[in-house]
């Protein structure tokens, strides 16, 4: 098995710690850029509606990043019914009856669970796959464009980070 195929989720899950640490290690060094400092390199579980991920989480240039193994059929699509839905955004009872509440059960007719899973399915798009290739994602984006040079508290006025960039900025943020 090569790099590429441990990156792909179905292999990925099925790999020993050490063998997704030997994983880890070959994606920073080859896709990587040598003159970003790397640190910080830590294995993380991560669960999302019951479905588990071990991956690693990182610093780059002072920024996490973690590692999202790659998958051949991602689930893009919506068609669980009322499920993963908010109970109160379906049930008979919301927590807040709007207008549009309303409109809805009046034009629809609903009045069980299994109208609402119907109402739902038939108002949704069908599902959908796709291939994701596996990817280092930023946890905190950015907009396009920025350089990030330190955190600021608005109130207390304390900076952390690249002082002698902030210096030359701080009239316009104060």
């Amino acid at each position: 098995m090569n790099i590429f195929e441990a990156l792909e989720w179905s292999y990925w899950k099925t790999l020993s710690l050490e063998l997704k640490t030997q994983v880890m290690n070959q994606v920073l060094k080859y896709f990587v850029s040598p003159l970003k400092k790397v640190s910080d390199v830590t294995y993380q579980q991560f669960e999302l509606d019951g479905v588990k991920c071990g991956t690693f989480e990182c610093s780059i240039d002072g920024q996490r990043f973690v590692l999202v193994p790659g998958n051949q059929a991602a689930i893009l699509g919506w068609q669980s019914g009322v499920q993963g839905i908010s109970r109160h955004l379906w049930d008979q009872t919301p927590l807040q009856e709007t207008q549009d509440y309303r409109r809805i059960v009046r034009n629809y007719g609903l009045k069980t669970a299994e109208d609402w899973e119907i109402f739902v399915n038939e108002s949704t798009t069908p599902l959908r796959k796709q291939i994701i290739a596996p990817m280092l994602v930023q946890k905190e984006a950015q907009p396009v464009g920025t350089t990030y040079i330190g955190e600021v508290d608005l109130i207390t006025e304390e900076f952390s980070g690249q002082r002698e960039k902030f210096t030359s900025i701080k009239p316009a943020v104060f």
